[in-house]
């Protein structure tokens, strides 16, 4: 499922939140591989549906370059701004957007100004989501 980039923040925020209500549907296979998967683990899941709707093949190689861009993008901001970190859509955009950076996809402006964004509207943006779940 290749996907476009999204080229403003509002196709962004759209593509987020559809990425993050894939990672949402995981949750109840969770049991049945023996994990127990949360909205606050959802973060880990990033990496993986990036490169999923960017159409780049899930290779080992690829696979970790993502995950190192986000799970380092997901340490610095917990030792900086805790608060990101406890709200899963937060943390999961972070994740998400982190990994497109680690495939050379997006800058890391994009990255910062994207997140800034998220937080200042975090309220509506959890209210379309919480429609979106629904």
């Amino acid at each position: 499922m290749k996907k476009k980039l999204p080229n403003n923040k509002k196709k962004w925020i759209n593509e987020i939140i559809e990425a993050y209500d894939d990672a949402v549907d995981t949750i109840p296979f969770g049991e049945a591989i023996g994990k127990n998967i949360t909205e606050y683990n959802l973060f880990h899941l990033a990496p993986s549906i990036c490169l999923k709707f960017r159409g780049i093949k899930p290779t080992k190689n690829n696979l970790d370059i993502a995950s190192e861009a986000a799970l380092c993008s997901i340490i610095a901001t917990r030792d900086n701004e805790a608060g990101i970190i406890d709200n899963s859509f937060l943390s999961f955009s972070l994740s998400y957007l982190a990994s497109h950076y680690g495939l050379n996809l997006v800058e890391f402006e994009s990255i910062t100004e994207l997140m800034n964004y998220i937080e200042e509207n975090i309220g509506e943006i959890e209210k379309k989501i919480n429609k979106k779940l629904r």
